[in-house]
């Protein structure tokens, strides 16, 4: 089953459904680049659903780095810190979304691979 979710919006009736986890069978739960919000305003006990699952039933959990997947980022939320599934967790999640510098340091891509004339 797959979900997309993009928006803090409320969802829809139909969007509630989708995110039913109760009439689904799940070996693994694949968060992406989403904040919590993103899934809690279609459906606000998901997060509490998706920790019983995981403590319950064994059902594995995979979260993806990205601005408002794990710490989040300053300025556009995000931040599962002091969640249900931020509880779960192997990492420490900062209590506030981390400030970017003002300046990014430029990298340089530099090829190591010589071709061999044939």
């Amino acid at each position: 089953v797959e979900v997309t979710r993009a928006s803090e919006a409320p969802g829809t009736a139909e969007e509630a459904k989708a995110f039913d986890l109760a009439e689904g069978r799940y070996d693994v739960i694949l968060i992406g680049d989403v904040s919590p919000r993103m899934l809690t305003s279609v459906r606000p006990t998901i997060l509490n659903e998706i920790k019983a699952l995981v403590l319950d039933r064994g059902v594995g959990l995979i979260m993806t780095a990205g601005g408002y997947s794990l710490g989040g980022t300053n300025g556009i939320g995000g931040g599962w810190q002091g969640t249900p599934v931020g509880d779960l967790l192997p990492v420490k999640l900062p209590p506030a979304p981390p400030i970017l510098p003002n300046e990014v340091t430029p990298v340089s891509m530099i090829p190591t691979f010589t071709p061999v004339p044939v």
